[in-house]
C-alpha cells in the first residue's frame, strides 16, 4: 500500500519584540525548509549580537558575592551541588 507525504512548501515567521514590534518572515517555494533553516540562523545571530551589546556585565555586590560562594543548594530545585 503506498503512503502519501507530505511536502512543505511555505513557512511563516513572527518575532515579536519586547516593545511590541513584529518582524514577519515567510516563504514559499520548494526549498522552504532551506529558506526557513537559514532565515532562523540569521535572526538567531542578529539577536545574539543584539544581547551581547545590550547587556553589560553588572558586578555582584559583596553580601550576594559571598551568598554565591557560599550556597550548598540550589535555591529554585533544592538540589545539592558537587564539591566540584
Amino acid at each position: 500500500m503506498p503512503t502519501q507525504g507530505q511536502v512543505p512548501v511555505a513557512y511563516s515567521l513572527l518575532c515579536v519584540r519586547l516593545d511590541g514590534f513584529i518582524e514577519r518572515h515567510s516563504y514559499l517555494g520548494l526549498d522552504c525548509v532551506d529558506h526557513f533553516i537559514q532565515t532562523a540562523m540569521d535572526l538567531a545571530k542578529t539577536k545574539i549580537d543584539l544581547i551581547r551589546k545590550r547587556n553589560v556585565f553588572v558586578p555582584p555586590d559583596k553580601e550576594t558575592l559571598l551568598k554565591f560562594q557560599s550556597a550548598t543548594h540550589c535555591e529554585l530545585c533544592s538540589a545539592k551541588f558537587d564539591s566540584q
